[in-house]
């Protein structure tokens, strides 16, 4: 199986790959999904409201799962 990590947060990236890979989970950021994150007005007044923005963008983008990251700290 593929998810998309919806962070540009390198150590997010790596730790949940760490924690993945035991399960045969193959996660890989937006970034190498060619996804540009960047695009995306996050105009939510919550993390919630905004990861859910996110989510619908790269659902349009990528055929894959999305695990969304309710921050970016």
């Amino acid at each position: 199986m593929k998810f998309v990590l919806a962070t540009n947060n390198e150590h997010k990236i790596l730790e949940i790959k760490r924690i993945l890979q035991p399960f045969g989970i193959n996660v890989i950021s937006a970034k190498e999904a060619n996804l540009d994150l960047s695009e995306i007005e996050e105009t939510g007044l919550t993390f919630e409201e905004n990861a859910r923005m996110v989510d619908k963008f790269l659902h349009k983008g990528e055929n894959v799962a999305v695990i969304s990251s309710c921050g970016e700290n």
